[in-house]
């Protein structure tokens, strides 16, 4: 195997473990600050179970919604396609941009290399799975995904593993 094979495979490797090198994987063009990698850090901390509960503030525009909202749930829907995750936030339309973002992101050649085993219906093949602009469910892993709400919206009687709530204001 030849030296650049051989680390493809091992960044892919990490990719799937780390979310702050899945994001510079599946985002190569995104600026990484300091902000950024201890953002990430975090959020990787939270992916893995080690942080419970966690409140992010920074200034507008600052990447929190990338990070959170955008790059967290398809890298959890890929760690865990079992569980159900729940973005909310002030409205509906801004919680469906983040359901779209996410199922764009999952259908790019990137993240079909750090999770081949992770698909999501493409409206032809797989009709059972859900994948509108309220839900994404992955292919195999029935009733679970990603659920997105608006304020108002009810969750009543489903599961929820993971809660973003992202812009409640």
């Amino acid at each position: 195997m030849d030296e650049s094979r051989y680390a493809e495979q091992m960044v892919r490797y990490m990719a799937e473990r780390d979310f702050g090198i899945y994001m510079r994987y599946v985002r190569p063009d995104l600026e990484m600050t300091t902000f950024h990698r201890n953002y990430y850090k975090i959020l990787d901390l939270f992916a893995h179970k080690r942080v419970k509960k966690l409140i992010i503030s920074a200034p507008p525009q600052a990447g929190k919604s990338e990070g959170s909202s955008r790059g967290l749930p398809s890298f959890l829907m890929g760690m865990r396609p079992s569980d159900s995750i729940v973005i909310g936030s002030y409205n509906t339309e801004l919680a469906r941009t983040f359901n779209s973002d996410v199922q764009r992101r999952m259908r790019e050649e990137a993240y079909g290399a750090v999770f081949p085993y992770t698909v999501i219906s493409d409206g032809r093949e797989n009709r059972e799975y859900k994948c509108n602009a309220d839900e994404t469910q992955v292919v195999g892993e029935d009733g679970s995904g990603l659920r997105v709400v608006g304020r108002g919206s009810s969750l009543t009687g489903r599961k929820v593993d993971v809660m973003i709530m992202d812009d409640l204001y």
